[in-house]
């Protein structure tokens, strides 16, 4: 898609670096930005060419847009999910051994019980 006439610059760049939910929020808030400049151009264009191109191009980012607001909601959720995963298991792995042990007696029944007493 880079040679797709208005080089799309999200896509070659996407495979460089794996995008996070960070990346994306970026990339979205830099196009929102174009897509701002463009409009401007746009309105203030009496050129038809240019102002077709304008359009063009801004019609291209629009798409853009809507596709990456798409794979941001993909990603955050899978970021979501691994994070929550990965958490899970740092608690696992740093949990002392014999810490299940603690945990598998009841713990209601051990905070009911006065503390002085056996």
């Amino acid at each position: 898609s880079i040679k797709d006439g208005h080089g799309s610059r999200l896509d070659h760049r996407r495979k460089s670096q794996p995008s996070t939910p960070t990346t994306m929020k970026r990339d979205k808030e830099n196009i929102l930005e174009a897509m701002d400049k463009l409009e401007q151009m746009i309105s203030s264009t009496t050129n038809g060419t240019v102002k077709r191109a304008c359009l063009g191009r801004h019609q291209q980012l629009k798409l853009d847009l809507i596709h990456l607001e798409t794979l941001l909601a993909e990603k955050e959720e899978e970021f979501d999910r691994t994070s929550r995963r990965s958490m899970d298991e740092e608690r696992k792995s740093v949990r002392p051994p014999g810490a299940d042990d603690v945990e598998a007696r009841d713990p209601l029944e051990e905070s009911s019980r006065p503390r002085g007493s056996t």
